[in-house]
């Protein structure tokens, strides 16, 4: 699509891309999981210090 943006192409190619869905589920586990550390340890922080 000629008209296409700039923002729409890098959607089409980096992040609905077929060939690149594997590297995106591997980026989003490892924010998810970074994200779920930060929120656990700030509410069961009290129960790890002895």
């Amino acid at each position: 699509d000629p008209n296409e943006g700039a923002f729409a192409r890098f959607l089409r190619t980096e992040v609905y891309s077929p060939e690149k869905r594997a590297g995106n589920i591997s980026l989003l586990v490892g924010v998810s999981m970074f994200a779920a550390s930060i929120a656990g340890v700030r509410v069961f922080g009290d129960a790890l210090v002895p």
